[in-house]
């Protein structure tokens, strides 16, 4: 076939655009990050969400239109961006997982004694299982030796991190050995006992005559003069202690004391 060549000049035209008029209306969707670089929680914390960049506008799936939001709930989230002259595509959307704390434990002291003794442990414990353990002290076992007073509580964490509400507070006293002591102050047959013990929370007089009390100090009238071993337990719940001592109780009657042997010369007393 023939060829048909014409002579002649020619010229190409190249149109150009400035760069901005084309990257200010194309926009990418926006990608979600959140503060944690993750988009787990525990009940009743706060994730905060944002996206990579910076736009002038901001709208998200919840409504909201500030550059980050905060998230309590779990769902799907996405947003949208824009520049002023364009939006962007939705996000792909980030899935939120709230996870539930454990349940509060409860703690108790084995044998139910929260008095420390000298040279005693006191065993605190739970029933809870599944979890990591977070005693007040540090203590991350399921049982905790305590030889110090003081207030002592637990929390359980879960394999997610989440920590339980705390436990019941247990309250660790400490206490001595109680020591017994006491006086005595004869009135005819009355006789005021004062109590000189130390740590005592329980008190057992015994008047040597069948009659007993526990009071601390007790006031205590006899029968009959005469002399009468009198005893005193104390105790706590750290144990006990006796102590015993030798009483005379007398009376001022004239036939009492004649029936007792006793002589009173001259009688009636009266200065010579």
């Amino acid at each position: 076939a023939a060829k048909l060549l014409i002579a002649g000049t020619f010229a190409r035209a190249i149109m150009t655009f400035p760069l901005d008029s084309l990257t200010q209306n194309l926009l990418f969707a926006p990608t979600i990050v959140s503060t944690s670089n993750s988009f787990e929680i525990c009940q009743g914390d706060t994730l905060t969400l944002g996206v990579q960049g910076q736009f002038a506008s901001y709208l998200w799936s919840t409504g909201e239109t500030s550059a980050t939001i905060a998230v309590t709930n779990p769902g799907n989230y996405t947003v949208t961006v824009g520049n002023g002259s364009a939006t962007s595509p939705i996000s792909s959307p980030v899935s939120v997982v709230v996870n539930p704390l454990p349940p509060a434990p409860t703690i108790a002291a084995n044998g139910n004694d929260v008095t420390l003794c000298p040279g005693e442990q006191i065993i605190l414990l739970t029933g809870s299982t599944g979890y990591d353990y977070s005693w007040n002290t540090g203590g991350i076992n399921q049982v905790l030796a305590v030889d110090v007073a003081g207030d002592y509580s637990l929390q359980l964490v879960s394999t997610k991190g989440c920590v339980s509400p705390t436990s019941n507070v247990i309250t660790v006293t400490e206490a001595d050995v109680p020591v017994a002591a006491f006086g005595f102050t004869p009135n005819e047959l009355e006789v005021a006992f004062n109590d000189q013990s130390v740590d005592v929370a329980n008190y057992s007089w015994n008047f040597g005559d069948g009659n007993t009390s526990a009071l601390a100090s007790p006031i205590y009238t006899y029968a009959s003069p005469g002399q009468y071993t009198v005893q005193l337990v104390v105790s706590n719940d750290c144990g006990t202690d006796t102590v015993s001592q030798q009483v005379v109780v007398t009376s001022v009657n004239v036939d009492e004391e004649v029936a007792l042997g006793w002589e009173v010369f001259p009688n009636p007393v009266k200065d010579v």
